[in-house]
């Protein structure tokens, strides 16, 4: 892919494609860490690009001001061009669906605890200010991690188990 920049970011592979964006596994060189690199191109309709972009930072403020175990950690918030973008922690681990594609059916105990788990990351009662880009199309779908059991959606970042 070359070097491509994501404001401070250089990005390394593309983990999944959207409507509105796309979502990189990048390198932040400042402090020497992989992280999640989410994007919205603001120039597919120049008449919503203000909601757009409002809506967007609205996500990564309400996801950043948040510190549960199924919840990713926000780092950054940033603009490059055209592009709005997320900075957050990168799971590494298998998609959900590709789980789901490979066993054509996943075993009633493992679909529960996987249920469970991702429920844990919403609050008891849904408010207004945690409404996320959820409501515009899903770049990827919930990430499962093999050895870490968690879990990444690029619209509701969540994780399946505790921090480590």
């Amino acid at each position: 892919m070359g070097s491509q920049q994501i404001g401070r970011y250089e990005v390394l592979t593309v983990l999944g494609r959207g409507a509105m964006g796309v979502v990189y596994k990048a390198a932040d060189p400042v402090l020497n860490r992989i992280v999640a690199v989410k994007t919205i191109n603001l120039s597919l309709d120049p008449d919503l690009r203000d909601e757009y972009e409002a809506r967007f930072q609205q996500e990564a403020k309400a996801a950043g001001s948040l510190s549960h175990p199924a919840i990713v950690t926000i780092y950054d918030l940033g603009k490059a061009g055209d592009l709005a973008y997320i900075a957050m922690e990168f799971l590494d681990g298998q998609e959900l669906h590709d789980l789901i594609s490979a066993t054509q059916r996943l075993p009633v105990k493992q679909a529960m605890y996987i249920a469970a788990q991702v429920a844990g990351g919403f609050p008891p009662r849904p408010s207004r200010s945690l409404r996320t880009s959820a409501q515009t199309p899903q770049v990827s779908g919930p990430r499962i991690l093999s050895s870490t059991r968690r879990a990444l959606s690029s619209s509701w970042e969540r994780r399946l188990t505790k921090r480590s």
